[in-house]
């Protein structure tokens, strides 16, 4: 996770359908509250393609509430008060939903208790989600909120559309192709064929280093194509020509406007067992690895590629690294330690009966 938001509801341990949703909800509720323009934008485009019969022209502030109680009617995710000129003029009621189903009851229920008002307030009900699950009320895309947010320049919402990347809950897939991706297609092309040569040079190293070993399956890719395919899943979710296994993390990844190579040890465990594991092998690896217990990816090594630009290079970087940490066994130690543990990016690439990764194919 690289946004605030992910760090803290990583270190939650809990990601039940809805701990997400309210996870999610909450930190939403916070950037409406402290800049609602482009949520605002998001349901103003919304309003244009399925009417809400609310007043957003002048809207000026918005009040959030989190987990209103309507009683009879339940419990809603967040209502959000629109006021202008220091005047409420409206309510929009948001039902966020992210995995978990969305009940029609409910959504009646809803409905129902809208209707109950005599106030003359003007109020609606829209289903924030990734995919349109009633035609009771109008369906907020969370891919629309998401392309929203990317138009503006706030420390908070840019946060937050980290957040949702790195959740799966939206992507850049709703954004606009600028003149640079447009031209950059064939230079991508070329620069993943190129990497991929690495990254098949890498997988034979470590398969070579490991082999015989019990646990070799967790770091050995025994299927090319497959390793390729993985590659490749992740390049298109997460714009990182890399490799993501059990323990291990390997090829190029996006660093401050460059590209550097990276390897990554992976980790989920206390920082003290980590911290102490690295101790005790920081004198068999060389002084280019970092260690970042708030990170999965706590152990690291890397190097731009302007420095290593050819393959021949680029593999022999990669095998130094590589050999440094199989003479230090500290890979070793996490694959035998069974109290320390590591989610792959990818969990459907490993085979779910070997636990043999790239034996299944990415579709």
């Amino acid at each position: 996770m690289r946004s605030t938001l992910g760090r803290l509801f990583m270190y939650s341990k809990d990601v039940e359908f809805a701990a997400h949703e309210n996870f999610t909800t909450e930190a939403l509720a916070t950037n409406v509250g402290l800049n609602p323009a482009p949520f605002l934008r998001a349901i103003v485009e919304l309003d244009r393609s399925q009417p809400l019969g609310l007043q957003l022209e002048n809207v000026d502030q918005v009040i959030p509430r989190t987990q209103v109680d309507l009683r009879t009617a339940g419990i809603i995710d967040l209502i959000l008060d629109l006021r202008a000129g220091g005047r409420t003029v409206g309510e929009l009621w948001v039902e966020a939903k992210i995995d978990a189903p969305l009940g029609e009851r409910q959504v009646r229920a809803y409905l129902r208790a809208l209707e109950g008002f005599s106030d003359g307030l003007s109020r609606a009900l829209v289903v924030l989600g990734k995919s349109k699950q009633t035609s009771l009320v109008p369906w907020l895309d969370w891919r629309r909120v998401y392309a929203s947010i990317c138009q503006v320049d706030d420390l908070g919402w840019r946060d937050f559309s980290s957040f949702l990347e790195e959740t799966h809950v939206a992507d850049a897939a709703m954004l606009t192709i600028t003149d640079r991706e447009a031209g950059s297609l064939a230079d991508a092309h070329r620069m993943f064929a190129k990497v991929s040569e690495v990254l098949r040079a890498v997988n034979e190293e470590v398969c070579r280093l490991w082999a015989g070993k019990a646990y070799s399956g967790q770091v050995c890719w025994t299927a090319e194509g497959a390793m390729l395919n993985h590659a490749g899943a992740i390049f298109r979710s997460q714009g990182r020509m890399v490799v993501a296994g059990n323990h291990l993390q390997y090829g190029v990844l996006d660093d401050g406007g460059s590209a550097s190579w990276y390897l990554a040890l992976r980790a989920s465990s206390t920082s003290k067992s980590l911290e102490d594991l690295v101790g005790k092998v920081r004198g068999a690896v060389s002084q280019d690895w970092e260690l970042h217990l708030d990170s999965p990816n706590f152990f690291t090594r890397r190097a731009r590629v302007a420095l290593y630009p050819s393959a021949d290079e680029a593999i022999l970087w990669f095998h130094a690294a590589v050999t440094e940490i199989h003479a230090s066994r500290l890979l070793d130690s996490l694959l035998a330690n069974p109290l320390i543990t590591a989610e792959p990016d990818f969990p459907e690439t490993l085979d779910p009966k070997s636990g043999v990764l790239g034996s299944e194919p990415v579709p």
